[in-house]
């Protein structure tokens, strides 16, 4: 008997007696191109390694954050908005809960078990009473933020039903109840972390002048401490990079011996982003889901000048960059609203 065959067998019967399947890990078996980055990679030490309050190490989480969301969006996107499962009183999965917050409940529960939300990056949107404890062993994370017990999370939702979902997602019902709900559950989480993420840019920038810092917290001086946090040069930069990749990933590439002319009309960031953001954005008017209401801001003066083709879907996008854009200024106006909220108070005993 082959040892696939075998492997069938095995798989058959722990079917049969009702087993969960077991999973062990084969002989490594990588593809030639891989050798020498494993080689490479065998070479680095084999330990937990938190990352650091050094800005460039917070600037490339973010920027890797930005590729996770707009992956994301546009993996919830191809469903229709499928109000159904925001909605208590429909499609009853569990006594008083929609589908999706089962799914959210469900899925946190899970990830609580495996010490998710012992990490300070992770913030559940469930109460911490409703979920278990870990049963892997604690992590020793390094001396980084201050404790806290800062969650913005009710705010994250509120923009996810009131804004994200109807500015990318069609109206109407597909019946893809369970799939749509998966993806909300994976936005939701990279929406929260990228935000929560200010506690950490704002301790970094804390401990870069902490005098001045100190003298605008002991005052509550809220205007002060905005402008200490708020870079406009690199929240544009942001911005453009986020449009371009909104470009590069929405729609399937296609091969030319031209330039495509999105990338030659908008210049590339020549420095990172730290994630802040201004406070103004355009969004598509009030929206409302399962009872929560966003109204439109003003559009900047760099979402005006964007072009047509950005905005819309004529381009043959999945969403277009222009919207996931605009909905990346508010993501980092609540980042902003993280940082204010942890400044104010770092000086707590």
């Amino acid at each position: 008997m082959s040892s696939t065959q075998a492997e069938q067998k095995n798989a058959k019967e722990q079917s049969q007696r009702g087993m969960s399947m077991v999973i062990d890990l084969p002989s490594p078996t990588p593809v030639p191109a891989a050798q020498n980055h494993l080689q490479e990679a065998s070479s680095s030490p084999s330990k937990f390694i938190f990352p650091s309050l050094d800005l460039s190490e917070i600037r490339d989480t973010l920027i890797r954050l930005e590729e996770s969301i707009i992956f994301a969006l546009i993996e919830r996107a191809q469903f229709k908005l499928n109000a159904k499962i925001y909605r208590s009183d429909a499609l009853q999965i569990a006594p008083g809960q929609s589908v999706l917050s089962y799914f959210l409940l469900e899925t946190e529960q899970l990830h609580a078990r495996v010490r998710r939300y012992t990490s300070p990056c992770e913030h559940p949107f469930n109460p911490p009473s409703l979920l278990p404890q870990p049963l892997l062993p604690e992590l020793s994370y390094p001396n980084t933020i201050k404790p806290n017990q800062i969650n913005h999370n009710e705010k994250v939702m509120r923009f996810y039903l009131g804004t994200v979902l109807p500015s990318i997602c069609a109206p109407g019902d597909d019946e893809n109840y369970g799939s749509s709900a998966t993806c909300d559950v994976n936005c939701l989480q990279l929406l929260s972390k990228r935000i929560h993420y200010g506690k950490f840019v704002a301790e970094s920038k804390f401990r870069s002048d902490t005098d001045a810092f100190t003298r605008a917290i002991r005052e509550k001086d809220v205007a002060t401490l905005t402008s200490f946090i708020t870079k406009p040069t690199v929240e544009e930069q942001v911005l453009v990079r986020v449009r371009l990749k909104a470009a590069t990933y929405g729609r399937a590439p296609v091969a030319s011996t031209q330039p495509s002319p999105l990338l030659s009309a908008t210049p590339a960031p020549t420095t990172p982003s730290d994630g802040t953001a201004a406070s103004t954005l355009s969004l598509p008017p009030t929206s409302t889901v399962s009872g929560v209401a966003i109204q439109a801001q003003p559009q900047t003066q760099s979402a005006a000048n964007s072009s047509e083709t950005m905005k819309t879907n004529s381009g043959g996008y999945k969403v277009a960059p222009e919207v996931i854009a605009q909905l990346y200024e508010t993501i980092m106006t609540l980042n902003k609203e993280v940082q204010i909220a942890y400044l104010l108070q770092r000086l707590d005993a």
